[in-house]
C-alpha cells in the first residue's frame, strides 16, 4: 500500500490512463448541494490569496492486474468515485464554457483540459478514449455528455443534472472562466494505491467509510462480495446476480432483505446497523472464495421470494391478498419465516390451498395478539425460530399447515396465540376509534363473505352515539347517559363506517339511521330494525360483530393429539428479550455460549450466572460491586462482602444477594448481561410450573 499527497489534476493527467468505477460501487449520487460547495471552495481559492490549496479528500484505488501496466493504466476506484466523477463533470463544463468564450487563450486552454484530463487522445480503442468509466447507467449518460449530443440524454441522471448545474454556476460566477482553471489546479487529494493480493481493499474501505456520503448496509455487502474479484469477474457476477437483485429490491430494501435472510439462516436477528458485519461473518464461515456464485445464486433466489412478500406480487392473486393483509399489519418480522415457507412452496412441498391456510393462520395469530395488546417484541423470537422448530418436528404424514398450527398453539406467555375468550374480552371493550389498525379491522369486517369488496379508503369512521352529547341524546340515553357515553363511545358496538360523516354530526339516531342505511354497507345493516340507540343496542351489536370477527380471525382447531398431550413448559425456551412474568415458574436449565447448565431454583440460576461471569471477566464482575444499578432497594445486590440477608458466594470477594423474588433475579441477570455487552439472545432458559 502506498499513500501520497498530490494535486487532483496531476492525479488525473498522464497518457493512457483510465479511472473505472467498479460494479460493486453505488451509482453517482452527489447532489447540487455538494457541487455548489465545491464550486464555492474553488472560487474562495481564487479570491483569497492567503489560501494556497483546498483539500478535496482521499481517493483509494487498486491497479487492474488484467491490463498490461506498461501500455495502459487502469485504476479501479475503491473510494473517491464521487469526487473524481464530479471533478470530471466540472472540467467538462469548464471546457464547454472556454470554447464558448472563443479567444485564442480560451481555445488553447480548452484543448489542454480535454486532452490532459478528459480523454486519452492517442488510444486506438474507442472504449478507452474516455478517461472515466462510471457505473453502467451513469456511463451511458457520461458518454452522451462527452459526445455533446444531448438529445437522447437521461435528464434524471445525477451525471446530467450536475453537469448542467456547473454550466449554470459558471454562467453566474463573477470569476473569469480562465482564472477558474487556476483554482482547480490547487485542489489537493491524498491517494492510496493498493496492490491486489498484498492489501485487503475491503478492510481499508471499511476504515474509510466515514468520509464522503455514508454507504448503506447493502452497499457494504455488495462491495464485500465483489471487491476482491478482477474487473471482468466483477462485471460477470454483477450482471448475472446483483444487478437483477437490485432491480427486484431497492437499496434500502436490500439491507432489510439481507437482515431477514441472516435471521432465516442463523435464527438470530442482527441489529440494523450491524447487518454488514454479521453478513461478512456468516459468509466467511459458510462459503469459500470459490463459492461466491453459489452465494449470489441463493441471494437472488430468495430476493425473488422477498420481492413477492413485500410487493405482494406472487403469481397467485389469493396469496397476494393475504400478503397485503400481513403487510397492512406491518408484520415484517414474519418475513424470515415466510421466506422459508415460500421456498418450500416453490419446491412443491406445499400445495396452494395449504399455503393459503398458512398465510391466513399467521394473519389470525398476529391480529388476535394486536387486539389483545400483547407486546409485539415476542414475535421476533417466534418467527426467527419457527422455521427451525418446524423442521425439527415436521411430520410429512401430517399436513405442513397442521405442524405450524400445533407449534403456534403450544406458544405460551408473551408468545401466546390468544384464545377466543381472550379475544372476546379485548374486542368488545377496545377503543376502536384510536386503534392503530381500525381501518383494517372495519374493512375486513365489512368484506367478510362479501362478494363485492368495499374499498373503505374514502369512507370515514362514524360514532353512532356522538362524541359530544346534546340535550336530545342525553334524554334518549337516560339518566345514566354519562356512564354509557364514557364506557361505550369508542367501542366496536358504537362504531361504523359512512361516506356522510360531515352530514351526521349530532343528529338523532333515527336521522343518522336513515343516512347510514343509504350506504348499503353490511356494518350498517344492523340499524334497519332498530328504533332507539342505547346501552342494550350497543352491547347487542358488539356481540354480533364479535361473532363475525371470531369467524374471520378464528382460533385454529386443536388436534386430538394436543388435547390428550400434557403440554410441558420445558418445551418452550425463553431468552432475556422476553417480557415474561416468571412468578410461580421454576428454571430447569439455561444455555450460554453453546453450553447447557442444569439448575433447580432461581437462586441457583443467579449463582451459576455469577460464576460464569467471574470466569469470563473477573475485573468486570468486580466493578459491578460498585455499580449503582446493583444498589437495590434495601441493600446492594452485588457486593464485596457477605453483609446481606442471604449471601450467595461467587468468589472470596464477590457475593450476590440471594433473598430476591424470581422476577428480580431475572431482571438483575439482564442487567449483568447488558454490562458485559452480551446480547439478550445469548442466554436461553427453560422453565417449568
Amino acid at each position: 500500500m502506498e499513500a501520497r499527497q498530490t494535486m487532483m489534476l496531476q492525479f488525473l493527467s498522464g497518457e493512457d490512463k483510465k479511472f473505472i468505477i467498479p460494479v460493486f460501487q453505488r451509482n453517482y449520487d452527489w447532489k447540487f448541494e455538494q457541487c455548489k460547495q465545491l464550486f464555492k471552495d474553488i472560487e474562495t481559492l481564487i479570491v483569497d490569496k492567503n489560501r494556497k490549496t483546498h483539500f478535496l479528500g482521499t481517493i483509494v484505488y487498486i491497479a487492474n492486474n488484467e491490463v498490461d501496466m506498461i501500455d495502459f493504466r487502469e485504476f479501479l476506484l475503491i473510494d473517491g468515485q464521487q469526487r473524481v466523477t464530479t471533478t470530471m463533470l466540472l472540467l467538462k463544463a469548464l471546457y464547454d464554457k472556454l470554447k464558448e468564450k472563443d479567444t485564442d487563450s480560451s481555445i488553447k486552454l480548452s484543448k489542454k483540459i480535454l486532452k490532459s484530463y478528459l480523454i486519452n487522445e492517442f488510444s486506438e480503442i474507442e472504449e478507452e478514449k474516455l478517461r472515466l468509466k462510471p457505473m453502467k447507467e451513469d456511463n451511458e449518460t457520461f458518454k452522451i455528455i462527452m459526445s455533446n449530443n444531448l438529445t437522447s440524454v437521461n435528464k434524471n441522471s445525477n451525471i446530467y443534472k450536475n453537469y448542467t448545474y456547473f454550466l449554470e454556476l459558471f454562467e453566474n460566477s463573477k470569476i473569469d472562466i480562465e482564472d477558474f482553471y487556476k483554482g482547480i489546479q490547487r485542489l489537493v487529494i491524498v491517494f492510496i494505491s493498493l496492490k491486489r493480493g498484498d492489501d485487503d481493499p475491503q478492510l481499508i474501505f471499511e476504515s474509510l467509510n466515514s468520509t464522503g456520503l455514508n454507504l448503506s448496509q447493502a452497499d457494504l455487502i455488495r462491495n464485500f462480495i465483489l471487491m476482491d474479484k478482477e474487473p471482468r469477474e466483477q462485471e460477470k457476477l454483477f450482471e448475472l446476480y446483483w444487478y437483477k437483485l437490485e432491480k427486484l429490491l431497492s437499496n434500502e430494501t436490500i439491507s432489510e432483505f439481507i437482515r431477514d435472510y441472516l435471521t432465516m439462516k442463523q435464527r438470530v436477528i442482527p441489529k440494523k446497523d450491524n447487518v454488514y458485519f454479521e453478513f461478512k461473518k456468516f459468509v466467511n464461515n459458510q462459503y469459500s472464495n470459490r463459492e461466491v456464485n453459489d452465494l449470489l445464486e441463493e441471494l437472488l433466489y430468495f430476493s425473488e421470494i422477498y420481492s413477492n412478500l413485500i410487493n405482494c406480487n406472487s403469481e397467485n392473486k389469493k396469496i397476494n391478498i393475504l400478503l397485503q393483509k400481513i403487510k397492512k399489519l406491518k408484520m415484517t418480522v414474519s418475513y424470515p419465516f415466510l421466506m422459508e415457507v415460500f421456498d418450500d412452496y416453490k419446491k412443491e412441498q406445499i400445495e396452494l390451498e395449504e399455503m393459503l391456510k398458512i398465510l391466513k393462520l399467521i394473519e389470525n395469530y398476529v391480529f388476535r395478539r394486536v387486539i389483545c395488546e400483547i407486546p409485539t417484541n415476542a414475535l421476533n423470537k417466534v418467527f426467527q425460530t419457527l422455521g427451525r422448530d418446524l423442521k425439527n418436528i415436521l411430520n410429512y404424514k401430517e399436513s405442513y399447515y397442521k405442524n405450524i398450527k400445533d407449534l403456534l398453539i403450544l406458544k405460551k406467555y408473551s408468545a401466546i396465540f390468544p384464545t377466543d375468550e381472550m379475544f372476546r374480552n379485548s374486542f368488545i371493550n377496545k377503543n376502536i376509534y384510536k386503534f392503530k389498525y381500525n381501518k383494517f379491522l372495519l374493512e375486513e369486517l365489512e368484506n367478510y363473505k362479501n362478494k363485492e369488496k368495499v374499498n373503505i379508503e374514502e369512507l370515514s369512521i362514524e360514532h353512532i352515539m356522538p362524541q359530544t352529547l346534546d340535550l336530545r341524546w342525553k334524554v334518549s340515553l337516560g339518566k345514566n347517559y354519562e356512564r354509557i357515553h364514557e364506557k361505550y363511545l369508542h367501542t366496536i358496538g358504537n362504531i361504523s363506517l359512512t361516506g356522510y360523516n360531515s352530514h351526521l354530526g349530532n343528529k338523532t339516531f333515527l336521522e343518522k339511521k336513515e343516512i347510514l342505511l343509504e350506504s348499503r354497507l353490511k356494518l350498517n345493516g344492523y340499524f334497519k330494525s332498530i328504533e332507539v340507540w342505547g346501552e342494550e343496542q350497543i352491547i347487542d351489536r358488539a356481540e354480533k360483530i364479535l361473532e363475525i370477527a371470531l369467524n374471520n380471525w378464528g382460533f385454529p382447531e386443536i388436534s386430538e393429539e394436543l388435547k390428550k398431550e400434557n403440554i410441558i413448559l420445558e418445551k418452550e425456551f425463553f431468552d432475556l428479550s422476553d417480557d415474561l412474568n416468571v412468578t410461580g415458574l421454576k428454571p430447569v436449565s439455561f444455555e450460554f455460549m453453546d453450553k447447557k447448565y442444569q439448575v433447580d431454583s432461581w437462586r441457583g440460576f443467579f449463582q451459576k450466572v455469577g460464576e460464569l461471569m467471574y470466569e469470563f471477566d473477573y475485573s468486570k464482575l468486580l466493578s459491578l460491586t460498585e455499580d449503582i444499578d446493583f444498589s437495590g432497594k434495601n441493600s446492594r445486590i452485588i457486593l464485596k462482602n457477605s453483609q446481606c440477608r442471604e449471601p450467595i458466594k461467587i468468589t472470596e470477594d464477590i457475593f450476590f444477594e440471594g433473598n430476591l423474588n424470581s422476577n428480580a433475579v431475572l431482571n438483575y441477570i439482564k442487567i449483568i448481561f447488558e454490562k458485559y455487552n452480551f446480547q439478550e439472545h445469548d442466554l436461553k432458559y427453560w422453565l417449568k410450573q
